[in-house]
């Protein structure tokens, strides 16, 4: 049996097709991005990243999401939710920078204020010491949300390696923040 020319042309039209589909299907680029949520805060948790634990040290932590890397090139980001008790921005700012400072022997390389979808916010970029030793000197993204009643604190951290690598992503999570 000899296929025509049209017919052979139609049949290679639909192997290419469902070779492309089959690979948009397969790529991670095209999974579906998670939305996580805490309090009314919700962020868009990157592909290639999951949810794990939370330590029992860590109180006021909600939810954490690590990157998809072996350990050493880990990227973390905790979301937390903290009482204002009063405080404004500006004072949790103030106690921010004293704890980079005092606390973690810490180096603050920049902050700006912003804003988070509606939200107030303050952006630090730092290095310092991990509060567990083992594991030394760390780079940290920290975003400081004032919402409602609370304060919704971002807070990335990294090797300072992996910190290069993953920042733009971190970014990206806190840039997602949506209020429910």
């Amino acid at each position: 049996m000899r296929l025509d020319i049209g017919m052979t042309m139609r049949i290679k039209s639909l192997v290419a097709a469902s070779l492309v589909a089959a690979a948009l299907l397969l790529s991670p680029a095209n999974a579906e991005e998670e939305t996580i949520s805490v309090g009314s805060l919700a962020v868009t948790m990157p592909n290639n990243w999951y949810e794990t634990t939370i330590p029992q040290d860590e109180v006021d932590t909600r939810r954490i999401i690590v990157s998809n890397d072996s350990e050493e090139e880990q990227a973390i980001m905790m979301i937390s939710v903290v009482p204002r008790e009063g405080r404004t921005l500006a004072e949790m700012n103030s106690e921010t920078r004293r704890y980079i400072a005092g606390e973690m022997d810490g180096v603050l390389e920049y902050e700006r204020a912003t804003n988070l979808n509606g939200a107030r916010a303050h952006l630090f970029v730092y290095e310092g010491r991990s509060e567990h030793n083992e594991q030394g000197r760390r780079k940290f993204m920290r975003a400081v949300v004032e919402r409602g009643d609370d304060f919704y604190i971002l807070h990335g951290v990294a090797d300072h390696v992996p910190f290069a690598n993953h920042a733009g992503t971190m970014e990206d999570i806190v840039n997602s923040v949506s209020w429910k």
